[in-house]
């Protein structure tokens, strides 16, 4: 798989555009907490370490370059072609969905096998009900800080109704009170206040 090839390639063309230094680039994974050495930085771009490229390595470097680790990984979006596993080329956007559990394996290689079938769809069950959770939560937060907000500046606020915009935050409260439940029912660890 030519991941490591594509990262350096990124990282490469990152350093070149910005004019940073391999030295400047690990400056700035210093800062970040996992310092990556100049010479490792030389040799992800070069490809000199066999294609290996540490999970740490990618999520820093991302984040020093101001970008999510999956467009590292994925840097042709949305349709540049990658291999999802060796021998099996996809669109660089449906490896990103892969990877990132918004679909599965099966639905994009057309497999049949009922018990991976059954894994996956119990997998991304989890990611998704989890993302949900953490929209609720957004959204509620939201609802909540331009609820006390219209009630300041009430007169400001033409279109003001904070009791409307609390009866929405509750409907989202309810819902996400039974997602919680239900994913602490399938023993998820959960944190209650989260």
């Amino acid at each position: 798989m030519a991941i490591a090839t594509r990262v350096g390639k990124v990282l490469y063309d990152y350093r070149r555009r910005y004019n940073l230094t391999a030295e400047a680039m690990g400056e700035r994974t210093a800062a970040l907490g996992y310092p990556i050495s100049r010479i490792a930085i030389s040799k992800i771009e070069n490809n000199n370490r066999s294609g290996k490229l540490d999970v740490a390595e990618l999520i820093v470097l991302a984040a020093a370059m101001n970008m999510p680790p999956l467009a590292l990984l994925y840097p042709a979006l949305p349709d540049g072609e990658v291999d999802l596993l060796p021998q099996q080329p996809a669109r660089s956007i449906v490896a990103a969905r892969w990877f990132s559990g918004e679909i599965s394996r099966s639905s994009i290689d057309g497999s049949t096998d009922p018990h991976r079938i059954d894994d996956e769809r119990d997998n991304l069950r989890r990611i998704k009900l989890s993302r949900r959770r953490n929209i609720l939560q957004d959204s509620i937060a939201l609802a909540e800080r331009v609820a006390a907000m219209s009630e300041e500046q009430q007169a400001t606020f033409v279109d003001a109704n904070p009791a409307a915009i609390r009866s929405m935050a509750d409907l989202d409260r309810a819902d996400l009170e039974r997602l919680t439940a239900e994913m602490a029912n399938r023993g998820w660890e959960i944190e209650p206040d989260a």
